[in-house]
């Protein structure tokens, strides 16, 4: 099954649409589509922003330390990891992801896995598992 969402606006991440639409598909492939899209649309406005609001708890103040631009020769743009205390966040789309550990080199965000195969003190690259497309190997631009 392949699930494909375009947005024509900045409050809507469409490949978290998609990856919400594929999961509710997956737990009920009978559920129907006119109920599942709004309902889809509407989880996915603002997914890192809200979340990024949540995890934070300071309101902002702690400072952010910059870890890194990354690219994959298999896709086009660049992400951004960065790190507040003990929490990382994945920049896509200009707004932080907040990442959650599930692992020793592991971190989950909304539709996708990372994993940092170096450690968290200095990162060179980083594989990026989306639902949608596994397996993505990310290195760090040089600094400019």
């Amino acid at each position: 099954m392949r699930i494909v969402s375009l947005a024509n606006t900045t409050d809507l991440g469409a490949d978290h649409a998609a990856a919400a639409v594929l999961r509710a598909l997956e737990q009920n492939p009978g559920q129907d589509l006119d109920e599942l899209l709004p309902l889809a649309a509407e989880r996915a406005r603002h997914p890192a922003t809200t979340a990024a609001a949540d995890h934070r708890g300071d309101n902002g103040a702690r400072p952010r330390r910059e870890l890194g631009r990354f690219t994959c020769d298999q896709v086009p743009g660049t992400l951004r990891l960065t790190r507040t205390g003990d929490t990382f966040h994945l920049w896509r789309r200009g707004t932080p992801d907040p990442l959650a550990p599930t692992g020793a080199a592991t971190w989950a965000g909304d539709g996708y896995t990372l994993t940092l195969p170096g450690g968290t003190d200095h990162i060179e690259g980083f594989t990026l598992d989306l639902d949608r497309a596994p397996g993505l190997a990310y290195v760090r631009l040089p600094s400019s």
